[in-house]
């Protein structure tokens, strides 16, 4: 792991362990939170999005959005922090965000 990595790996264990706040990584190919952390909350986010009152997606290539088997209340504000947020060179970027 280079340093940039190794970098953010720990602002985003810092942040979690600040926040209290569970981690769900998006796929278990890619380190994105230490695995033994007790913060870890797997890598399917419908468990947890039940309990959470803010959803912060983090450099996602296509934003969690609600199945219909998983419980979602539409007032819990979902955050999306990206080096492209708006996905320009997404071809297929089709998702409604507030300005």
């Amino acid at each position: 792991m280079d340093a940039r990595l190794a970098l953010g790996l720990c602002l985003l264990v810092a942040f979690a362990e600040r926040a209290g706040a569970g981690v769900v990584e998006q796929s278990p190919a890619a380190l994105c939170f230490p695995r033994e952390h007790p913060l870890h909350a797997g890598f399917r986010p419908e468990p947890a999005v039940d309990r959470a009152d803010l959803l912060l997606l983090v450099d996602t290539d296509v934003p969690w959005t609600p199945s219909d088997d998983t419980p979602f209340d539409p007032d819990v504000p979902v955050v999306h922090i990206d080096v492209d947020p708006e996905k320009r060179d997404y071809p297929l970027w089709d998702f409604r965000v507030d300005d």
